[in-house]
């Protein structure tokens, strides 16, 4: 997909998802892997207005392209980093 495809998709979906929830560490530790460093983590109790859980709502885009998205986050977040490395020549 070329760069304005994608950014165009994501105007439209911002938050693209399987309508699965994930644990926020695995994010946390699939972005450590493809990144190849350590992120920097103080763990708190919950904050005012922290939300404990949350999907993302795929119907619309399901609606206006006739599938639902079905990339799991360990395919996901790594192909994200990369496609951001490569984006910003990093």
């Amino acid at each position: 997909m070329k760069r304005m495809e994608r950014a165009a998709i994501q105007t439209l979906y911002p938050n693209i998802g399987t309508n699965r929830g994930e644990h926020l560490m695995r994010a946390v530790e699939l972005l450590e892997e493809a990144g190849d460093r350590e992120a920097g983590k103080e763990f708190l109790p919950m904050q005012p207005g922290e939300i404990y859980k949350t999907c993302a709502d795929n119907d619309a885009i399901s609606a206006d392209l006739g599938n639902r998205p079905a990339t799991s986050i360990e395919h996901g977040i790594p192909e994200s980093v990369r496609r951001h490395r490569d984006d910003q020549k990093v």
